[in-house]
C-alpha cells in the first residue's frame, strides 16, 4: 500500500492511541480534526512563545546597554555589545575628562532608561530598540564640557549572534536617530 503525504499526518495518532477504531483515523471523523486542530494550535503557541521571548531577550540587551552607558559604568557597557561596537565604548571612556567626571558625580539624579518601543525582526535576527533617556550627562564634542540632558529619545540596533542579543554602534548613540 502507497502512502501519501496526509496519511503520514495521521500515523502518529495511531501509533499514540492505538485503541482507535481504523475509522477513527479518517480525516473527516470529528475527532481527528478536532485533534489535528489542538495540536496545531500548540504548535503555534510554542512558536509564538519562542518569539515573544526573543524579544524580551532583545529588550533586556538594549535596556541594560542603555542604563551602563549613560550611567558611565563602561566596562558594564562592554558585555551588552557586539565586538565591532567596541571601538566606540573605549572611544567615550578615552574622552571623559576630570571636568567631565566632577560633573557626572555630582549629578542629581541616576540617568533612567525607558523602552518605548521594539522592532524586531527575529527572522532575521536584528531588532530596533527606541530608547527614552533621562537626566544624563552628554559629551557630544571633544575638547567642549559636557552637558547635562533631561530627555532625549535614542534608537540602538541590535543583532542576534551567538545565541544572545548584541547592541551594535556604528557610532555614539544620538537622540533624535
Amino acid at each position: 500500500m502507497a502512502w501519501n503525504p496526509i496519511d503520514l499526518l495521521y500515523l502518529p495518532l495511531s501509533v499514540i492511541i492505538p485503541h482507535l477504531h481504523p475509522d477513527s483515523m479518517n480525516p473527516s471523523t470529528p475527532f481527528l480534526r478536532l485533534t489535528l486542530t489542538t495540536v496545531i494550535m500548540y504548535l503555534l503557541a510554542a512558536c509564538q512563545s519562542s518569539i515573544l521571548k526573543q524579544e524580551q531577550e532583545a529588550e533586556e540587551c538594549a535596556i541594560r546597554f542603555a542604563q551602563s552607558y549613560y550611567r558611565f559604568e563602561l566596562d558594564e557597557a562592554l558585555n551588552y555589545c557586539t565586538e565591532d561596537s567596541r571601538p566606540w565604548v573605549v572611544w567615550l571612556a578615552s574622552n571623559i575628562s576630570q571636568t567631565d567626571i566632577d560633573s557626572i558625580r555630582q549629578l542629581q539624579e541616576a540617568p533612567t532608561v525607558k523602552l518605548l518601543k521594539l522592532a524586531a525582526d527575529t527572522a532575521e535576527d536584528n531588532a530596533r530598540a527606541y530608547l527614552q533617556i533621562q537626566h544624563f550627562y552628554s559629551l557630544d564634542s571633544l575638547g567642549k564640557p559636557g552637558q547635562t540632558i533631561e530627555q532625549a529619545d535614542i534608537c540602538l540596533q541590535l543583532l542576534f549572534e551567538s545565541d544572545q542579543w548584541k547592541v551594535r554602534m556604528v557610532g555614539p548613540p544620538r537622540s533624535g536617530k
